[in-house]
């Protein structure tokens, strides 16, 4: 894939591409302030690892301002083929808004450490505003995630993400809530989930 010099190009989008790493790698390389990512894992047979496009995306660490990771098709987890853990996010100093798919943050296949409840305040950096996560993998998934989410709402009342105005959880199962609005209202964060059932949310 040849590519000239794209100065000017400050937004990427790929939804249900072949694109593979090394083309990702050769079009970044072109860019020089990009501030939108999105990326939409459509299929398992022509993806990129979500770590390896935080990888690429790192020459950017201090002009990306919306990063967006999501996952469309359940093969992908199914065939267990999302073996690297996400690494964190804490270097990108300009990233605002955030969305991912919680199977990018947990291992689907491994079992709830202790480790997982730190895992979102680990992961996000200072300077990120909204933060929107989608769980609709397993019910596995959206008890670990609570026990994350409410962990996080701790580290921001303790003025940890002094930027975080709203965190929107789309989830298959109803999240145990234990007081989560609450703890995140006394931080001065909108928090709020809406269940998906059946490819919409209700």
């Amino acid at each position: 894939m040849l590519v000239c010099p794209l100065p000017n190009l400050r937004s990427i989008c790929i939804i249900r591409s072949a694109v593979n790493e090394p083309d990702l790698e050769q079009l970044l390389s072109c860019c020089v302030g990009l501030e939108t990512f999105v990326y939409n894992i459509g299929t398992s047979f022509h993806y990129i690892l979500p770590s390896d496009i935080i990888r690429c995306l790192r020459k950017f660490k201090e002009t990306l301002a919306t990063l967006c990771l999501s996952l469309q098709n359940d093969d992908v987890l199914r065939q267990n083929l999302l073996f690297k853990p996400l690494p964190s996010l804490r270097h990108f100093s300009g990233l605002e808004d955030l969305l991912l798919d919680a199977a990018f943050i947990y291992n689907c296949h491994a079992k709830e450490s202790p480790e997982d409840c730190d895992i979102l305040v680990q992961l996000l950096p200072s300077s990120i505003v909204s933060l929107r996560l989608e769980a609709t993998a397993s019910a596995e998934i959206c008890v670990r995630l609570a026990k994350a989410l409410l962990r996080l709402a701790e580290a921001a009342s303790l003025g940890q993400f002094p930027s975080m105005e709203e965190v929107r959880c789309y989830a298959e199962e109803r999240l145990a809530d234990d007081g989560l609005s609450e703890k995140f209202a006394s931080a001065g964060v909108d928090f709020c989930y809406e269940l998906w059932e059946g490819g919409v949310y209700r």
